[in-house]
Parts: structure tokens; C-alpha cells; sequence
């Protein structure tokens, strides 16, 4: 699945931002303070905090001087980042450096660092103290190294391929997602170990994201929290994920729309009333999108003739109107197709929480969602069941 990604920074992000405290401890800044290695004495410092979906923040610099920092978070919520400081030296290499921290207004969070101990991260074994958040985020971080590791690997690969090495990259897919299936149970293994930590919160909030997709599951795992945290800022926007999850799943009415056809005209998912329809969303760049395309050929014209059709949604990009058309008549896709160019920006995918392509929801004569992301053969299988 290709999903909506922007920013790309050094160290892979987990978490992301949310708020727990009270109002009264926000108004407390974060300070972040420490001792650096002469070798990095007029580097400047950053305070990067990480936004989520690999997305990050500035929020504050300095120069290191006589071996001393001092950094400062003035946005007043907890939030998982790091600091970074690059060393440079004329006819050297550049030398990255960071360290993961995780900021809580309020805490003084020192950092120590006499020497400097890797040739290929000029602030490995910088040691935090003041912060109880880094401390729990450290554990996660530790137990996760080695499957973060080989999802770097997978993802370099990604970054080689193009939309044109269709097979690689689906293959390549399957392979990070199972890297992240197994990263997810090491995950819900420390969530049910610290259900008090609020790293545990954050961590759960990253993995359901903007979508909850078994809602029986997710629930089940947000009980496990401790009351405090279901009730904190970052409890509340969970529950309203889950809730808004709910809404837009199997047994539920599908939203109505409409956006432009190929022509330019108009055309509405009510207009398909009175049949089997499948919903879905893909775009011209994404290369499992385009390697699914035979496989839903396939069933289209198997089930055409009993009532059942498609309608298409593509997630190409303001500037992608001329690829979109290509890709449907170089792959054959001879059912109904509409855009509205904006990407995951647009409203039919924000009001179906598509956050990844392939996206599909088969959708009975009724209005009723009846299945969700079927894929190879599972598509023709429910068809089977549901189109007679």
C-alpha cells in the first residue's frame, strides 16, 4: 500500500504529538540542556519535534558554546523528537548527530555527553536524565532497533523503484508490511506490559493512526489503558478515532458524493443505487494500485452482467489529470471513473479516512458497506458471496 507521506527526516518517527496535562502545567516550557563534545563547540543544535507520518517541526536552535546548550519548547505539549546537531568540517564528511528525546512541559531534561563514541552519530551515547518520557520511549526504542533496522533496508528499496516496477514494488509491500505486522506485536506487547506509560498511548495512537481498522481490536486495546489516560486530550482524540472508524466501516450506510467524470460531468455514488458497486481509490502513480488493476479487470468482467459495476476515485495530484487519463486507457479500466485532484486532500477520500491506496469498499444495492479492502482473490470471493 502506498501511503500519504511528505518530509522525510533521519530517525524514523513513532509517535506523535498530542496533550495529556493540565491546563495549568502547560504553561510550563520544556528546557532541554546539556554538555556537548568539545568537537562540536559553534555547531548549532536543533529541537525537532516529530509531527508524525515522517512529517517533523522545528521548534527551536542554538549554538553550542564552551560545550553547553540550552533548548527551549514553548508549543506546551508533550511530544516525541530529538535534537540534532551535523558536524561539518572542511574536507571531512559530514557527521549527523542526534539523539530521540521525548519533551514534557515543565521538565528540565539534561543531556550528557563528555565524548563523542561513533564515527556515524556524533551524539550516540548522549545520556538523558530529567525526562521520565525518554526514559520510557528509550525501552520501546530499544526493543524495536531490531525490526527498525530491517524496515530502513525495505524502505531504501521503495526509494529505488518506480511506478513502472510494479511487481517489485508490490513485492517489496508485502515485505514491509509484514516488517511492520511484527513491530506492531512487539508494540501491543509493551502497551499490555506499561498500560500506565503515556509513551504507551502515543505508541497505540500512532498505530491506529487516522483510521481505526478493526474496531473490536481497537477498542479492546484502548481498554487496556489506565483510566487516566483514556481520559486524558490524547485518550479523548482516540476515542473520537475509533468512533469516526466505526462510521465508515462494514454495516454502515456509505457517504454520498459526487465529483467529475473524465468529461468533466458530475457523477454521484446515488446514481449507482440499486447495485453492487466497488468503491475505488487508487492513482496513476501508485505502482500497487496499478498491479491490482488486472486482478479488478478480472472480476469486473466475470460480474458486469449482474449487477455489480465500479467507481473509480483516483487520488491523482492537481497536476496529475493527463497521467490519470493515460493510466485508464493504457490498463484497460473501461468502468466509471471520477476526480477531483487533490490527492488525499480531496473530500471523498478524507470522508472515507483513506489514508493508503489501494483503498476498496464494496457496497450493496442498498447503500450498505458490506466489505472493505479485498485484494486478489478476495475480491472475486466476495463477489461470489455477495453478487448472485
Amino acid at each position: 500500500m502506498i501511503k500519504n507521506k511528505s518530509i522525510r527526516w533521519a530517525a524514523s518517527a513513532l509517535l506523535a504529538a498530542a496533550n495529556i496535562l493540565p491546563a495549568h502545567a502547560q504553561q510550563q516550557p520544556g528546557i532541554i540542556k546539556g554538555t556537548a563534545p568539545a568537537a562540536l563547540n559553534g555547531v548549532t543544535i536543533y529541537l525537532i519535534r516529530d509531527d508524525g507520518n515522517l512529517r517533523s517541526s522545528l521548534l527551536d536552535s542554538a549554538v553550542i558554546k564552551n560545550g553547553k546548550f540550552e533548548l527551549k519548547d514553548t508549543t506546551h505539549q508533550p511530544f516525541s523528537g530529538m535534537i540534532s546537531a551535523v558536524l561539518r568540517k572542511p574536507g571531512q564528511n559530514v557527521l549527523p548527530g542526534y539523539r530521540r528525546i521525548f519533551v514534557k512541559p515543565g521538565d528540565v531534561t539534561v543531556i550528557t555527553q563528555p565524548e563523542m563514541k561513533s564515527d556515524k552519530n556524533s551524539m550516540e551515547g548522549a545520556v538523558v536524565t530529567g525526562s521520565a518520557y525518554t526514559k520510557q520511549q528509550d525501552e520501546l526504542l530499544a526493543i524495536l532497533a531490531p525490526s527498525e533496522k530491517l524496515l530502513d533496508e525495505l524502505r531504501k528499496v521503495n526509494r529505488g523503484l518506480t511506478a513502472k516496477d510494479t511487481a517489485a514494488v508490490v513485492a517489496n509491500s508485502k515485505r514491509i508490511m509484514a516488517a511492520i505486522g511484527v513491530q506492531d506485536s512487539i508494540k501491543r506487547a509493551y502497551i499490555k506490559a506499561h498500560p500506565e506509560y503515556y509513551v504507551s498511548l502515543f505508541t497505540f495512537s500512532r498505530m491506529i493512526g487516522n483510521r481505526a481498522k478493526d474496531i473490536g481490536q481497537a477498542k479492546a486495546d484502548f481498554n487496556t489503558f489506565t483510566p487516566a489516560l483514556k481520559k486524558s486530550q490524547l485518550g479523548q482524540q482516540i476515542t473520537a478515532v475509533i468512533e469516526s472508524s466505526a462510521r465508515i466501516n462494514v454495516g454502515q450506510p456509505a457517504p454520498g458524493f459526487a465529483a467529475p467524470d473524465k468529461d468533466g460531468k458530475q457523477l454521484s455514488l446515488a446514481s449507482f443505487k440499486g447495485k453492487y458497486v466497488l468503491l475505488d481509490f487508487w492513482a496513476s502513480w501508485c505502482g500497487p494500485c496499478r498491479h491490482e488493476n488486472p486482478t479488478v479487470l478480472k472480476a469486473y468482467n466475470r460480474f458486469k452482467d449482474k449487477n455489480f459495476d465500479i467507481l473509480a476515485v483516483s487520488l491523482d495530484r492537481p497536476d496529475g489529470k493527463a497521467a490519470w487519463l493515460k493510466a485508464i486507457n493504457d490498463d484497460g479500466l473501461i468502468w466509471h471513473h471520477i476526480a477531483e485532484l487533490q490527492g488525499f486532500n480531496g473530500s471523498i477520500p478524507k470522508m472515507y479516512m483513506v489514508n493508503g491506496i489501494p483503498t476498496n469498499y464494496l457496497i450493496d444495492p442498498n447503500g450498505k458497506i458490506i466489505a472493505m479492502n479485498l485484494r486478489g482473490e478476495e475480491l472475486e470471493k466476495a463477489l461470489e458471496k455477495f453478487v448472485k
